[in-house]
């Protein structure tokens, strides 16, 4: 190395931990890894800032940074990078000298890796979930498939799909339209809250293979309760992990198969779960379904859904309410005339 300073780390490197080099520069791995492959590009020459690199010297590392790419690709098949530089202490820079970090990334290292470097100010990272990023980011224009809404509740057996599409619906609403990421926690506790209304207020059944009945039959909802804040309130505090486990297991999955028909047809139940968790990742911009799983426990309303939704609200919800409540009387054969009741309470608890 020339111009080396004894105490510096980098100017001292033993030859065998250079993988690369030129005439100005090397490259070497980290010694404190964060991820399999964990490259360094330095330059020879002491300098501490990037902004104090000769044109020479900016022109090797970069080219040693594609070289490394390249090596990295071959060797560890990475499906992303992350490439920074900490300039000066108050960047968190700890080695004075100039080191251009190139980071492998795999799909599920962490749970969410959306912001990269923005977080390294947690507290400002989530911008997606500001006011206005969603005022400014939500394009008018974005194609989805407004048929496919009705092929979400075709064929169903139980209440889930209608719930979770009016949990879903209802929370953008409490929103504004400004947030698109939810917890399934969030949005399933909702989902039993609404089924309260009509198991619970008019006594009617969700269907012969539906759970939610059992579930709130062991929640602590006093039989006279009226007030929905506080019948709201008991769930969200109430609903035992196991069967917030379940409905978080199949039902969210199940919701937008339509989205990706051809891609399940034949399968068996058990394989379509975790392949559709997949293909909302995949095909998110292509095929643009509803949501995608942003991780195990969140998702991400797509943009394009998200603003048809905040402009057709109330066509959306009274559809769907509509077409609930053609659920119940067919599960309810015996109670006729409550579908206007059902309707306006479930009208009103959204």
């Amino acid at each position: 190395m020339t111009e080396s300073f004894d105490d510096c780390t980098f100017c001292s490197l033993p030859l065998q931990r250079i993988i690369l080099s030129t005439p100005s520069a090397v490259v070497i791995r980290d010694g404190f890894p964060i991820s399999p492959g964990h490259t360094l590009i330095i330059p020879r020459r002491h300098v501490a800032s990037f902004f104090d690199a000769t044109g020479e010297e900016m022109s090797s590392l970069l080219e040693l940074l594609n070289d490394a790419h390249k090596n990295l690709r071959h060797e560890f098949n990475p499906d992303a990078f992350n490439i920074g530089i900490n300039d000066g202490p108050a960047a968190g820079q700890t080695v004075p000298h100039l080191h251009i970090h190139l980071i492998p990334r795999f799909n599920g290292d962490v749970a969410d890796p959306r912001g990269g470097v923005r977080w390294l100010i947690r507290e400002k990272a989530r911008y997606w979930d500001a006011p206005s990023f969603a005022k400014v980011a939500v394009p008018l224009d974005l194609p989805i498939n407004e048929g496919l809404l009705s092929e979400l509740f075709s064929a169903t057996t139980t209440s889930y799909k209608f719930l979770l599409f009016l949990s879903i619906l209802k929370s953008l609403r409490r929103s504004e339209f400004k947030k698109f990421h939810w917890e399934l926690d969030e949005l399933v506790k909702d989902m039993v809250f609404l089924a309260w209304h009509p198991y619970s207020r008019f006594m009617l059944s969700l269907g012969s293979q539906d759970q939610l009945g059992a579930i709130l039959d062991e929640l602590p909802i006093p039989d006279d309760a009226l007030d929905s804040n506080a019948a709201r309130e008991i769930i969200w505090n109430s609903l035992p992990g196991d069967s917030l486990k379940q409905l978080k297991r199949f039902v969210p999955f199940r919701l937008i198969a339509p989205f990706f028909r051809e891609e399940l047809a034949g399968l068996p139940d058990q394989q379509k779960d975790s392949l559709i968790f997949q293909l909302s990742r995949q095909l998110f911009e292509e095929r643009a379904p509803l949501y995608r799983f942003s991780s195990d426990e969140e998702i991400e309303i797509h943009l394009g859904w998200l603003d048809y939704l905040r402009r057709n609200y109330e066509a959306t919800e009274s559809r769907v309410i509509t077409q609930f409540t053609e659920y119940l009387i067919r599960r309810n054969p015996r109670l006729p005339n409550f579908s206007r009741e059902v309707f306006s309470a479930l009208s009103l608890c959204m």
